[in-house]
């Protein structure tokens, strides 16, 4: 009975939750690999990147975690882009893991190039009730590890030219179902999350490039997330900016290259909802190493 009345009364408070399935991560800018497999070698060359997020840090260990690497490559021609993601998402009893090899071919058009990327591997998903707290501990869950593993993949187009990028990504393909419990609604499915960005490079001075973006993110039972992003390139190696992400937070984001081929990038998200007033700041750290292996210079304006 106390379970059906506590049913009853929060029934009224459930219906403006929403949320996303992918972690999302501030710095995505930097490098669009994350959200677009068509990104991949479009660098023109070996480029490897951490990115490591902590969330809502003031709610304590259990606060949601997202760590990823990303390594791309182009073959010398630029042609054909070959890529791997590994990402771990961490909240509470939950850790996620997925795997993704990554192709692209980049298509050299009368202006600029259109790249066309597929990449596909798996995702994991481990819940351990043992990080969970009871008030009953006859729960059948107590004790229990669940694990389950299904087929993931990505597919994305990306045009760009010296000053300008537009792309779409559609991620996550299959809608796997994760998890499914014997006495409960399976709601553990994956959907498709639609990625749609663009941003233009304004050349102000050789010492000053401003770079206007936005990204629009949709799926399914969420409504439509919406970043705008400014971001300035001061000299040759120091960047800083600006995100707002509707109702959700205001980033403030810097990067510096601390050599010619080593980067170092990080964001500061500002909750504005209810969560995120309450439970923290949110760090995000990248971190990106451009090994030239065929030897080119490149100074790219298009993203900072």
């Amino acid at each position: 009975m106390k379970f059906k009345l506590s049913i009853f009364f929060l029934l009224p408070f459930a219906w403006p939750l929403f949320a996303q399935q992918n972690p999302h991560f501030s710095t995505y800018m930097f490098n669009h690999f994350s959200i677009n497999p068509a990104y991949c070698g479009s660098k023109q060359t070996l480029y490897v990147n951490s990115v490591n997020r902590f969330q809502w840090v003031g709610m304590g260990k259990e606060a949601p975690q997202s760590n990823s690497v990303n390594v791309q490559y182009p073959n010398k021609r630029r042609r054909v882009g070959l890529g791997l993601n590994l990402l771990n998402d961490r909240i509470g009893a939950n850790n996620n893991t997925t795997a993704l090899f990554t192709y692209a071919y980049h298509l050299k058009l009368p202006v600029g190039r259109l790249s066309m990327g597929l990449r596909a591997g798996f995702q994991s998903l481990m819940v351990d009730f043992n990080r969970v707290v009871y008030e009953d501990k006859s729960d059948i869950y107590v004790g229990q590890v669940i694990r389950k593993t299904a087929p993931n993949g990505d597919f994305g187009l990306y045009y760009y030219t010296a000053d300008f990028y537009a792309s779409l990504a559609l991620n996550q393909l299959w809608g796997a179902r994760l998890r499914t419990f014997k006495d409960l609604p399976d709601f553990t499915r994956v959907y498709p999350h639609l990625f749609l960005t663009a941003g233009k490079a304004f050349i102000i001075s050789s010492d000053l490039i401003i770079n206007p973006s936005v990204l629009i993110k949709k799926v399914q039972g969420a409504p439509y997330s919406i970043d705008f992003n400014c971001n300035a390139r001061f000299g040759d190696r120091f960047w800083a900016g600006l995100s707002y992400r509707n109702k959700n937070a205001l980033v403030i984001l810097a990067q510096m290259g601390i050599t010619e081929r080593l980067r170092f990038g990080y964001s500061y998200d500002v909750g504005l909802n209810g969560i995120g007033t309450v439970s923290g700041a949110t760090h995000e750290f990248y971190l990106g190493f451009d090994f030239n292996v065929h030897n080119n210079k490149i100074i790219s304006t298009r993203y900072l």
